[in-house]
C-alpha cells in the first residue's frame, strides 16, 4: 500500500541520504557537519514502509 501524500517527504529524505554518503571534501562543512545529515542513514527505513 502506497501513501501518495508521503512522496514529498520521500524525495527530501532521499536527498538527505545521498548527502550522507558524500565525502566531506565534496560538500561544504556546514552541510556535512549538520546533525540531521549525519544521522540521515536512518531515513532509509522510511522507504520500506
Amino acid at each position: 500500500m502506497r501513501i501518495n501524500k508521503l512522496d514529498g517527504l520521500r524525495g527530501i529524505f532521499s536527498l538527505m541520504v545521498v548527502l550522507f554518503h558524500y565525502r566531506s571534501e565534496y560538500i561544504p562543512d556546514f552541510i556535512h557537519n549538520n546533525f540531521i545529515i549525519r544521522q540521515s542513514g536512518y531515513f532509509v527505513d522510511f522507504f520500506l514502509f
